[in-house]
C-alpha cells in the first residue's frame, strides 16, 4: 500500500509539473470563410491577405424591379462595391478591429488562432497566463530579450569610454546630439474628396435607403478588409470611384449598339463580348427574371483589370440567359449628367458613332471604286 501510495504521489506531481510548463499550449483553430477557404493567411511580407477585387456596378432599373426602391431608378450603371477575394471564390468580410468575423476565409493549413482560443501574446511571446502567474508572485512582469539583456549587462559594467558623459551632457542640453534630433516630418498626403460629395451621391447611390448607410454597410464589409490595398475609408471610396469613371459601363454597351429599351432583348454573349472588347477582360453578369442586373469585374491588386481566376468564375452562378434586356429608367438627373455621358455621345458610343463608323466604311469602299476606274 505505501508503494502504491508513492507512485500516486508521484504521477500527481508529473501532472502538476506538465500543466505548469505546457498550460499555455493552444490548439490551433482554422476560420473558415464565407465560401470556402483562402488557403493561405495574412502575413508581414506585403500580403494583404487576399488576392483580388471584384469590382461590381448595378443596374438600378432592373434592381428596383426586384427590390422596393426608395428613389426612382436611373438609366445608369452605379457602383455597388469594391469587394476583397479569394482566387478560388471565397472572399473575407469585416476585418475591422470591432469585428469577430475579420479570419474569415483563413488558411486551412495555418489558420491557428490563439486570440479565439483564450491566450493573447504579449510582444516578448509570454501569454497572459503567464503574465498573470509571474504578477502573482509579487514583482512586476517585464518582458526580457536579447536586447534588454545587453542594455542590463552594460548597465552593470563600469563606462570607461566617456560615453555616459556625452549622454549625460546632451541630456542636460550642453551639448547638442544629432542622435536625438526628431526625425524630418514625412510629407503630408494628398487630401481626399470630402465623403458624400456631389460626385459619390451620384456614382455610388443608395435605390433603398439612406446613402450614408448604404456606404457605412460597404466600408464594413468589404473597405475594411481592403485596407491593405485602398488605404483607409475616404481612399477607398475615391479608389473604387476613380475605377468606376476609368471603366465606363455606359459608353461600352453603347458603342456595340445596346441601349436600354423596354422591348429589345440582346444576346448575353453580345453584351459580355461588347464589355470584353471595350477593357480586355471578361466580366461576370448577373441577372433577375432576363434583365440585366450586375457586371462585375475582377480588379488586380494593383488596382488594374485583370482576368478572373478559374475558382471564381466557378463560383459564380450562372443567373443570365441566351438573352438579356435593359430596361428603361428614368433620366440621370441634371446635377449628375456631368458624370455620365449620354448613351448616344457622338463620337464615344451608341447609335451615332455606329452610323460614324457606316459613313466612314462607305467613303473609303468609294474611294477604293475611284481608283480602280482611274487605273482603268
Amino acid at each position: 500500500m505505501p508503494a502504491q501510495r508513492a507512485m500516486l504521489l508521484l504521477l500527481l506531481a508529473a501532472a502538476a509539473a506538465a500543466l505548469e510548463h505546457g498550460g499555455g499550449v493552444q490548439l490551433p483553430a482554422a476560420s473558415l470563410g464565407k465560401r470556402g477557404r483562402r488557403g493561405k493567411d495574412k502575413g508581414p511580407d506585403g500580403d494583404p491577405g487576399f488576392d483580388l477585387f471584384l469590382f461590381v456596378r448595378s443596374y438600378s432599373p432592373t434592381f428596383c424591379r426586384q427590390e422596393r426602391c426608395t428613389i426612382r431608378p436611373i438609366t445608369a450603371f452605379t457602383i455597388h462595391g469594391l469587394w476583397p477575394e479569394y482566387a478560388n471564390g471565397g472572399w473575407p468580410e469585416f476585418c475591422g478591429d470591432h469585428s469577430s468575423s475579420s479570419n474569415a476565409g483563413s488558411s486551412s493549413s495555418g489558420g491557428s488562432s490563439l486570440a479565439a482560443s483564450g491566450s493573447t501574446l504579449g510582444s516578448s511571446g509570454a501569454s497572459a497566463m503567464q503574465q498573470q502567474e509571474q504578477q502573482s508572485d509579487g514583482a512586476a512582469w517585464t518582458p526580457t530579450t536579447a536586447a534588454g539583456e545587453q542594455e542590463q549587462q552594460q548597465e552593470d559594467e563600469p563606462d570607461t569610454s566617456g560615453k555616459g558623459e556625452r549622454r549625460r551632457k546632451n541630456e542636460e542640453g550642453d551639448e547638442p546630439s544629432p542622435e536625438l534630433q526628431p526625425p524630418a516630418p514625412s510629407p503630408a498626403p494628398a487630401p481626399q474628396p470630402e465623403e458624400g460629395n456631389e460626385q459619390q451621391r451620384c456614382e455610388w447611390p443608395s435605390f433603398k435607403g439612406p446613402d450614408g448607410d448604404f456606404w457605412d454597410h460597404e466600408y464594413e464589409k468589404h473597405g475594411t478588409c481592403a485596407r491593405p490595398v485602398t488605404g483607409d475609408r475616404p481612399a477607398f471610396f475615391n479608389a473604387t470611384m476613380r475605377l468606376h469613371e476609368q471603366l465606363d459601363l455606359d459608353v461600352a454597351l453603347a458603342t456595340a449598339g445596346i441601349l436600354p429599351s423596354d422591348s429589345d432583348q440582346y444576346v448575353t454573349r453580345k453584351v459580355a463580348r461588347a464589355v470584353e472588347d471595350a477593357f480586355g477582360v471578361a466580366p461576370l453578369l448577373e441577372c433577375w427574371h432576363g434583365q440585366l442586373l450586375e457586371v462585375r469585374l475582377c480588379v488586380g491588386l494593383d488596382l488594374k483589370l485583370r482576368t478572373c481566376p478559374p475558382g471564381v468564375v466557378r463560383s459564380h452562378r450562372a443567373t443570365c440567359g441566351k438573352t438579356v434586356s435593359l430596361p428603361v429608367g428614368s433620366p440621370v438627373p441634371a446635377e449628375c449628367r456631368p458624370y455620365f455621358p449620354p448613351w448616344k455621345a457622338p463620337n464615344s458610343g451608341g447609335q451615332d458613332l455606329i452610323l460614324v463608323r457606316i459613313a466612314t466604311g462607305v467613303a473609303v469602299m468609294g474611294a477604293a471604286a475611284a481608283a480602280v476606274l482611274l487605273l482603268l
